[in-house]
């Protein structure tokens, strides 16, 4: 009976180690398939955004440059799920972001706003608190058929603790602080009209060099203003962060005295057609001008105004054109456009809108378009 029992007690207790390793086993499983729950439901929570890099021009809309060691999500305009545009690894070298038809659909400029991963997973449910605090935001155009192989930068210098606050009280222009020179690499954008941005940048030195962007819609095409001090050198600013400031305030309007190639980069012909011979059409060169409908004739009684652009100069317009064989009538009875003191080539200002007055008729052979160079109406480019 004693063997029975050290026997039978031997053998419960070999049972009640088993048990104990099984539960050890069963614990440690336990905690790590809770971590990899957790580490799932991480990763899940930025699934939705799309990290695939677009390498082909027919899918790519443009591309980007993280310099940084975050994972980055970008957005269309404004922090709200419907306007993401997608996710860009950290550290990626021109990842594509995807042509998104809806929305990327036309030509337009907007701010494309940066946010961590970080902060998307955990602000998802709220992502207007971070609208005044993202990582950062970079101007962008969007061309529908121009170039998608154009990269933007984002600085290894964001993401620091310190604050670069921007000020651009300008309703019309935005500008882009660039580092070390006019065409440095970009470490922020604020947005026209926009009184505080904020940069969250590393410490050490900068040297702020504001670049303003606006989109021409009279030529289609975004320009780029430098702004320049009486010797010509570029405006710039410089600041620096140690362990004794955590922040410095930009206000950019200091530089935009120093605009001084403000244009629409376009003229305009206001042409009154009083002649009593019917219909006529500008000609420009061998040009016959049309509208979009193919018309090129408007009748007796009535007026049109034509846009003559600027040549280009750099990133902006010149102030000024010099023109002629510049003609109007009925087909091939045009006579030249000339002044009062019967000169045909002649000088428009930018900005600046002429008349032209059509009087006789080409059947009698006293058909004249003549412009008025002083009486002129200045149309100025959107303010400042």
């Amino acid at each position: 009976m004693n063997f029975f029992r050290m026997k039978t007690g031997g053998r419960l207790l070999v049972f009640l180690m088993a048990m104990a390793l099984i539960f050890v086993f069963a614990a440690c499983e336990w905690t790590d398939l809770g971590k990899d729950k957790d580490k799932e439901e991480e990763v899940g929570a930025s699934a939705e955004v799309d990290w695939t890099n677009y390498t082909t021009s027919s899918d790519r809309a443009f591309q980007v440059r993280n310099n940084t060691s975050k994972r980055l999500v970008a957005f269309k305009g404004s922090l709200a799920l419907d306007n993401i545009l997608g996710g860009i690894p950290n550290n990626a070298n021109g990842h594509g972001i995807k042509r998104n038809p809806a929305l990327l659909f036309k030509n337009e400029d907007f701010p494309m706003i940066l946010i961590t991963e970080e902060d998307y997973i955990a602000n998802k449910a709220n992502l207007a608190t971070l609208e005044q605090t993202p990582f950062t935001r970079v101007y962008v155009f969007y061309n529908t058929s121009g170039d998608n192989d154009v990269v933007y930068d984002i600085s290894s210098r964001l993401g620091g603790n310190k604050i670069i606050l921007i000020g651009n009280n300008s309703p019309t222009l935005n500008v882009e602080i660039r580092l070390g020179g006019i065409y440095g690499e970009t470490i922020g954008y604020a947005p026209a009209g926009k009184l505080t941005t904020r940069l969250f940048v590393t410490d050490g030195d900068f040297d702020l060099f504001p670049v303003f962007k606006r989109y021409n819609a009279q030529r289609d095409v975004v320009e780029t203003i430098y702004p320049r001090g009486p010797t010509g050198i570029a405006y710039f600013k410089p600041l620096a962060f140690d362990d004794g400031i955590e922040e410095a305030y930009f206000n950019v309007s200091e530089a935009q005295q120093f605009l001084s190639n403000i244009t629409s980069g376009v003229a305009w012909l206001s042409i009154n057609n009083q002649s009593s011979g019917g219909a006529v059409h500008l000609v420009t060169g061998d040009t016959i001008v049309r509208t979009t409908t193919g018309v090129s004739y408007f009748n007796s009684g009535t007026t049109r105004t034509f846009p003559i652009n600027m040549p280009n100069a750099g990133t902006s317009f010149a102030s000024s054109i010099t023109i002629s064989s510049y003609r109007v009538g009925p087909s091939t009875y045009e006579v030249p456009i000339k002044t009062a003191d019967g000169v045909t080539t002649f000088t428009l200002q930018a900005d600046t809108l002429y008349t032209v007055t059509v009087t006789g008729s080409a059947i009698l052979g006293n058909l004249e378009a003549v412009i008025d160079i002083e009486s002129t109406v200045e149309v100025p480019p959107e303010a400042l």
